[in-house]
């Protein structure tokens, strides 16, 4: 014989569920990004106080800040990524369900690592400069 436990609000209240977007969708590794986090349904939309925002893995995902604009109805929780991997953002706030954001940081593949020049003229003398230019 299983248990169930569920959770709701005061006085019967369910609560709200958050929803999120990235931008920029894609995270690369040592860059800076922010999560959209807005309150999911078809109410009115309203805004989401004293938001918290974790990360599970700090070596990967860093927290720069929660910044609440009263104008969208949009929290943006500010990060930086320092390595590739795959780690959570767990967001929680009061009247809304706790929810864990799954994030992969990939690697910046496309930055060169080693660059070598080779640069040769046309015409090569060993015998140096043949016109020599010579303020008097």
């Amino acid at each position: 014989m299983g248990i169930i436990v569920f959770s709701t609000g005061a006085y019967g209240q369910t609560p709200n569920e958050l929803s999120f977007r990235f931008l920029p969708s894609k995270i690369i590794e040592n860059t800076d990004a922010i999560l959209q986090v807005y309150a999911k349904g078809d109410s009115l939309p309203h805004n989401i106080d004293n938001l918290i925002a974790t990360s599970s893995d700090s070596s990967i995902i860093q927290i720069l800040g929660v910044e609440e604009d009263q104008n969208n109805f949009v929290t943006s929780v500010k990060i930086h990524t320092l390595n590739s991997g795959t780690a959570n953002i767990d967001l929680a706030a009061p009247g809304f369900s706790s929810q864990e954001v799954p994030i992969t940081v990939f690697s910046d593949s496309k930055a060169p690592t080693k660059l070598l020049i080779k640069a040769t003229p046309k015409t090569f003398s060993t015998l140096g400069n043949e016109k020599r230019i010579c303020c008097s």
